[in-house]
């Protein structure tokens, strides 16, 4: 089954319309003239210059305006430069393959742009430079393994990748499924928290891969971009046949460059990757033994040294974790910390911790400020009641003086009218 390189084309398509952008941002041209339109003022009144000099000159106005189109149109160029090649609705689309092909003896559009982006080859555009950056190489090495994954080369990727410590041990717990008990019992991780460390891990793991044979890479991918794969009659580059020049490229120079990179059986990665299928079938075996041995059949399952077989493979477990640890450090002071070195050159690109990290704090902020609005709405209904009770008082105390006032008026009124009978 032929590869489709999906990954790797999109991402060559970004790289190149993010190239055509930069250009076309510090030449400070539009679409249309990137297009080969002429463009141009049109004089929509003349000058005035006052002849009697009172200063009742009038600017002259004029329009922005196309005086010449040519066969190629904005639409597309925009089309290029966003990197679009998805089919309007109803219909194909127009430039699958990024740029329009042009027919036979006829400019197309890369070479179109080329001239009026003023770059010095089609190459250029399409695969950049040798002055390209390490983002570039990085990104492209990462698509590449992601468009493998699921051939028969993927066994030598992986092969390669077994040599980074984390990525040895989860994928040696992520590959054990026939256990006698639920796995998150025998190594600690639910489903979802392996899923992640494994996901974490071979991120790390492709970036060091990628970091140990860069030059190399770099080198074989410039070496592949000197010279134009030829196809049928088409002598220079096209995205047209992109699929055909990564197949090309994978099988001479990709798979070869990573057999050559595949870590020797003392590497520690290796080493790690089966001790942690050993500890697995511990694991399993000392549960196993847990749930169906009976308590007075504990002195029947003797090793040839006579101890309960269950506590001496419990001490193998614990010896072989602890062995792991101190690899993992010895491979970090080996080869220094690719974890941290990969989140500072890539920090956009986070890992599943981080994404986890975030989204925890993310609740927490939100708890705290639920918890602040209650807090505050009931200070205010605290207050509102408050200030309630004391007009409430306030009233009453004024009631109770009106009352007594009227009271008093009332006992005034009827001394009065005893005094006159």
């Amino acid at each position: 089954m032929k590869t489709d390189f999906s990954n790797t084309i999109s991402f060559i398509f970004e790289m190149a319309a993010s190239r055509m952008s930069q250009r076309k941002k510090s030449l400070n041209l539009t679409n249309e003239e990137i297009a080969g339109w002429k463009i141009g003022q049109e004089v929509i009144q003349e000058g005035y210059v006052d002849p009697t000099g009172q200063g009742e000159d009038e600017p002259e106005i004029t329009k922005k305006a196309v005086f010449e189109k040519t066969q190629f149109t904005p639409q597309m160029i925009s089309r290029i430069l966003n990197a679009n090649i998805k089919a309007p609705k109803g219909r194909n689309s127009p430039n699958p393959y990024l740029f329009p092909t042009a027919k036979k003896g006829n400019k197309g559009y890369l070479e179109q742009i080329k001239e009026t982006l003023k770059f010095t080859s089609t190459s250029e555009i399409m695969w950049g430079n040798h002055n390209s950056n390490d983002d570039f190489y990085f990104g492209l090495f990462c698509a590449l393994i992601a468009d493998l994954k699921d051939t028969e080369h993927f066994s030598t990727i992986q092969e390669c990748l077994k040599d980074f410590i984390p990525y040895s041990k989860f994928l040696a717990y992520s590959e054990t499924t026939d256990t006698s008990v639920p796995l998150e019992y025998l190594i600690g991780y639910s489903k979802f928290e392996l899923d992640y460390f494994l996901s974490d891990s071979e991120k790390i793991a492709i970036y060091r891969l990628f970091e140990f044979i860069k030059y190399d890479f770099i080198d074989d991918f410039q070496e592949f971009i000197s010279y134009p794969v030829k196809i049928k009659n088409y002598q220079d580059w096209t995205f047209k046949f992109i699929k055909k020049y990564l197949e090309k490229f994978t099988s001479k120079y990709f798979i070869p460059l990573l057999e050559k990179n595949v870590p020797e059986s003392t590497s520690l990665g290796l080493r790690v990757y089966s001790i942690a299928k050993d500890d697995i079938a511990q694991s399993d075996f000392i549960d196993w033994a847990s749930l169906s041995r009976s308590p007075e059949s504990a002195g029947h399952w003797l090793t040839a040294g006579e101890k309960d077989d269950v506590e001496v493979s419990d001490q193998l477990l614990s010896a072989s974790k602890e062995y792991i640890d101190k690899l993992e450090e010895i491979e970090i002071d080996l080869f220094g910390d690719f974890k941290e070195q990969y989140k500072k050159a890539y920090p956009e690109n986070l890992l599943m911790e981080d994404i986890i990290r975030l989204e925890d704090e993310f609740q927490k902020e939100q708890l705290q400020k639920m918890e602040d609005e209650i807090e505050l709405q009931e200070e205010i209904d605290y207050q509102g009641n408050q200030e309630l009770e004391s007009f409430l008082e306030q009233q009453a105390e004024q009631d109770k003086m009106i009352e007594e006032l009227e009271k008093q008026l009332s006992q005034d009124e009827d001394s009065k009218s005893h005094g006159t009978q």
